[in-house]
């Protein structure tokens, strides 16, 4: 092998590691993300059935 050849190699190593963690930093990215939305559905569904609740009571309440 060429001289050119080992050093175009370890450049490539070296452009593959940093992709590789910039890709893990993204997935990190994602999972969070996606665990803040699911958090904030949950809170949403909470709050739905509490209306859907006050809301029976005001129409049982009602009559």
């Amino acid at each position: 092998m060429h001289r050119y050849d080992l050093e175009y190699i370890k450049l490539l190593n070296r452009v593959m590691k940093i992709l590789r963690i910039r890709m893990l930093i993204a997935i990190d990215t994602v999972n969070t993300s996606a665990k803040i939305e699911r958090k904030s559905d949950e809170r949403l569904e909470k709050k739905d059935i509490l209306w859907k609740l006050f809301l029976i009571y005001i129409i049982i309440y009602s009559y």
